[in-house]
């Protein structure tokens, strides 16, 4: 089949095809050697492996691009049957304007596009053959650098190949948390500033230089890039959360467990919270109408448990606050709590959210009643208690080390109360976050040898010195 000759067709391809050699033999457009292409002309130069101050100006690389010039009226079909073949890297735009006002012009991507126009499938090449396009490309010098790399890609290049690059890290609002291994310390400022550059909206990179405090779960930290800016917001599950990351515990990985609690609660129902943190239990539970009772021993985070439920809206006489110790908490609001309580259709949670500790908290559970209070709250929705905790073992025995811990902590077997054992997260190697769920059973509650005339005093739900000095 042949095309239809024009003079108006013989006109335009007279014009796009000295447009097209114009392109390809102007000064700006440079022909390059193959020699300046690598198996993965991509990649970060070789020659910042082992940098440890940041120099920017060192990741810059020439490339042999080939181009794609094509009219603009033509640019809706064209860009589609080009799409697969763009130079898609960070900071740069692949379509261009061309030398004329009519004309653009298509970067591809080099290890797809290596030897020109034929490098494109049989299709595309048809399709823009038909639209009356050219049947070539013409090649340009391209200088990308450190602006045009991913931050995985820039650490990876940087840090020797024997060791392994930066893991993973938590964003929490404006600052990165990552927990650097003993040896990437050297590198911790190339790393930071690297992570300060990429990541959107980070003024802050920290790295924790000892473990978690098992008393107020925080832990000492040291700025490896930016500003010491330890006041933020974040959100989770449609809620916000304000905090100060070096005073109180706040992990992101968590999110996800915070939010299936919210789901099992509903209006009327009720949540006890040992260790409530700045509010990732309360907050959202408070939103949906769930009676909460919130504590924790370290009173900055119950400063901005507060301020977060004034910021979410959260009706406030859905919500009592204590800083008590855990196991005075259980016992001085738990359990008065639970004796006051009427029988009804809702639910009634306990969450213990301090891995390292909560099963020996667990342990205050046992014996709380004698038998005579016990009959008072026989008739109530049976509690649960989410005691969260770590296991350090083979992951095919985390499950059954889970129940046993929580098991040992009250010398029993818990075989018919457990209901339930999740997988939390993953900590390290050999060491996951589980959640085992337990029915407070008669058994678990009731101590045949206590007295009946235990005193039970209801508690001031306002915080003071005195209970947060003598817990």
């Amino acid at each position: 089949m042949f095309m239809k000759w024009t003079p108006r067709s013989f006109c335009r391809s007279i014009l796009l095809s000295s447009l097209y050699k114009m392109a390809s033999t102007s000064p700006s457009p440079v022909m390059l050697s193959a020699e300046m292409e690598t198996n993965n002309v991509l990649s970060v130069p070789e020659c910042v492996r082992g940098m440890k101050v940041l120099d920017r100006d060192k990741f810059k690389k020439d490339l042999r691009v080939h181009c794609y010039f094509f009219e603009q009226a033509k640019a809706t079909k064209a860009l589609k049957v080009l799409k697969p073949y763009f130079l898609k890297i960070p900071a740069f735009q692949p379509i261009q304007e061309g030398h004329e006002t009519c004309c653009r012009v298509a970067y591809l991507d080099p290890t797809k596009v290596t030897n020109g126009f034929q490098d494109l499938d049989l299709k595309a090449r048809n399709t823009l053959l038909c639209l009356g396009l050219p049947g070539d490309t013409s090649v340009r010098k391209l200088t990308i650098g450190y602006n045009n790399f991913k931050a995985d890609e820039i650490l990876r290049a940087v840090i020797p190949k024997e060791l392994d690059s930066v893991s993973g890290y938590s964003i929490i609002g404006h600052i990165i948390h990552l927990n650097l291994r003993p040896e990437l310390e050297e590198y911790k400022s190339v790393i930071g500033n690297v992570l300060l550059d990429k990541v959107p909206n980070i003024q802050t990179v920290v790295t924790k230089t000892d473990s978690i405090d098992s008393t107020y779960r925080n832990f000492s930290m040291e700025v490896i890039a930016g500003k010491e800016a330890f006041e933020t917001t974040t959100r989770e599950n449609r809620c916000l959360f304000s905090l100060d990351f070096s005073k109180v515990y706040w992990n992101p990985r968590l999110s996800n467990e915070h939010q299936k609690v919210t789901n099992l609660l509903a209006k009327g129902d009720v949540l006890f919270d040992v260790f409530c943190g700045v509010g990732p239990f309360i907050i959202p539970a408070g939103k949906k109408g769930v009676k909460c009772f919130a504590n924790d021993l370290n009173p900055v985070a119950i400063d901005w448990l507060e301020a977060n439920i004034v910021a979410n809206k959260v009706n406030q006489a859905n919500v009592c606050v204590w800083s008590l110790d855990g196991s005075k908490f259980i016992r001085d609001v738990i359990k008065p709590a639970l004796l006051e309580f009427s029988s009804g259709n809702y639910k009634i949670f306990i969450t213990m959210n301090l891995p390292a500790l909560a099963p020996s908290f667990f342990a205050t559970f046992k014996g709380l009643f004698t038998p005579e209070e016990y009959s008072k709250i026989a008739a109530l929705p049976q509690p649960k208690v989410r005691v969260y905790c770590f296991v350090k073992c083979p992951e095919a025995e985390h499950f059954k080390e889970a129940s046993k811990l929580v098991s040992s902590a009250v010398d029993m077997d818990l075989e018919e109360e457990i209901d339930r054992i999740d997988f939390v997260r993953n900590v390290a190697p050999n060491k996951d976050m589980m959640m085992v769920q337990v029915k407070l059973s008669q058994r678990i509650l009731v101590d045949s040898k206590r007295s009946a005339l235990d005193e039970v005093k209801e508690p001031d739900p306002k915080r003071t010195r005195e209970d947060i000095d003598s817990s």
